[in-house]
């Protein structure tokens, strides 16, 4: 059988009882697909500045909470440490 789109020769794919037909030149499967989405808004780049703002105003705020966990934390991140509860490095060996 021949490619309706392209007129190249169709290749069957066959999954147990089931049977597909596609097209490797042009990518023609006969399956009718809706690709149109659901049709939402684009988010305007103001609207993602606010979301971006508001999210980092969200982080600030738990930094403000405990700065040193965050602080330490981070340092802990960076030099592959962890602070003991006496607050003393550890690089995890005893």
């Amino acid at each position: 059988m021949d490619c309706p789109d392209c007129g190249s020769r169709l290749s069957a794919y066959v999954l147990g009882d089931r049977e597909a037909l596609a097209c490797e030149r042009c990518a023609w499967t006969g399956i009718e697909a809706d690709h149109r989405g659901e049709g939402s808004t684009a988010e305007s780049w103001d609207e993602a500045l606010d979301r971006f703002h508001a999210r980092r105003d969200v982080d600030e705020a738990a930094d403000d909470a405990d700065p040193g966990a965050v602080a330490s934390s981070d340092r802990e991140r960076r030099n592959g440490t962890s602070a003991d509860p006496d607050g003393r490095a550890s690089d995890g060996e005893s």
